[in-house]
Order: C-alpha cells, then sequence, then structure tokens
C-alpha cells in the first residue's frame, strides 16, 4: 500500500497533519525502556527493579545514559543472581536505579543487594581497572566501557564496594550530555 492509499482510508483526516514521532525520547523514556527490557530477566532472579527518577531529570536528554544504565543494572543482575543464598534467605534482591539532577548535572546511581565486586578488579581509589574480570567467560569490558564513555561525556564514575554485600555506581554527567561530547 502506498503513503497516498494509506491517506485515503476511513477514518483518516487528510486535512490534519500526521505528528511525526519525536526522535529524541526523554531521559525518563530512555530509563523506563531500558528497565523494561531488562525485566524479565530480573524476574527469574526473583529480584526486584526499582527505579526513583526525579522530575527535574525526567525531561533531560539521554544521551548516553540508556547505554550505560544497561552495562551497569545487567552488572548488578549477575551480583545478585551469585548473592542468592538458598530459599532461606531473606535479603531482598534489589536493583535500584536513581536518576536525579543537580544543577547541570545528571545523577544515574544503581545499587544492588549482590555479592558486590572482587575488589581485586578496583584500584585504591575505587577505579575499575581495565579489562579485568574476574567472573569466568567475562572480560570486564562492561565496567570499562562504562567509565571510557562517562569520561568522554566529561562526567565521572564512582564505585562503592562491599564486598558480599553489593555495589553503589554513580554516574555524573553534564545534562546535555549528548550535545557536548568531546571528540573521542
Amino acid at each position: 500500500m502506498t503513503a497516498n492509499e494509506l491517506l485515503t482510508l476511513p477514518g483518516h483526516d487528510a486535512s490534519r497533519p500526521t505528528p511525526s514521532p519525536d526522535p529524541t525520547p526523554s531521559l525518563a523514556q530512555a530509563v523506563e525502556q531500558v528497565l523494561r527490557d531488562l525485566q524479565p530477566r530480573a524476574a527469574t532472579l526473583d529480584a526486584e527493579l526499582i527505579i526513583e527518577l526525579a522530575l527535574n531529570a525526567a525531561q533531560a536528554e539521554p544521551g548516553p545514559l540508556p547505554a550505560i544504565l544497561g552495562h551497569l543494572v545487567e552488572n548488578s543482575l549477575d551480583a545478585v543472581a551469585r548473592a542468592a543464598r538458598g530459599p532461606w534467605d531473606e535479603t531482598p534482591h534489589q536493583v535500584l536505579v536513581t536518576v536525579d539532577r543537580q544543577a547541570e548535572r545528571i545523577i544515574l546511581a544503581v545499587t544492588d543487594t549482590g555479592d558486590g565486586l572482587d575488589p581485586s578488579i578496583l584500584d585504591t581509589h575505587g577505579r575499575v581497572i581495565i579489562g579485568r574480570s574476574t567472573k569466568p567467560g567475562r572480560t570486564g569490558l562492561g565496567l570499562r566501557l562504562v567509565r571510557d564513555t562517562v569520561e568522554q561525556h566529561d562526567g565521572h564514575l564512582s564505585i562503592d564496594n562491599v564486598p558480599n554485600a553489593g555495589v553503589h555506581a554513580e554516574i555524573d554527567l553534564p545534562v546535555n550530555t549528548g550535545r557536548n561530547a568531546r571528540a573521542a
């Protein structure tokens, strides 16, 4: 069917322009989509994905945050799966995502109740050591890509790690990071 044929279908008002879809989703839409995509995996792990999105951050441009969020939540789900201690375990299996805006910065945090990171993959300042993973079959590139992407967009990644108790990863990026990234 051609575009002209579609325009002549019953119920179509040719006098009203068809709104074009917004090509750039808001940060809220992008975050919700990432979590919607990961929800089935979380459900199989009996893990709860929780989102707290500040209203002042919701309409910001997402920039690289969806890809970063995807990596961090995937890592958190892996950690929650490893931390499952059996049916007697009362520990909530949770991944909490918070997004806030402070002045012209977006603060994204992912906190989990997993088994934490192996301390050997972090330096003494909590920075991820490049390309190192202690997980079988994994390269450690996920956290490396997160760190590199954040730094390319004039941001900062910090990781608070408590082995056997969880991780809190926090990203701080300029609000319009999609438009003002440094050349790689």
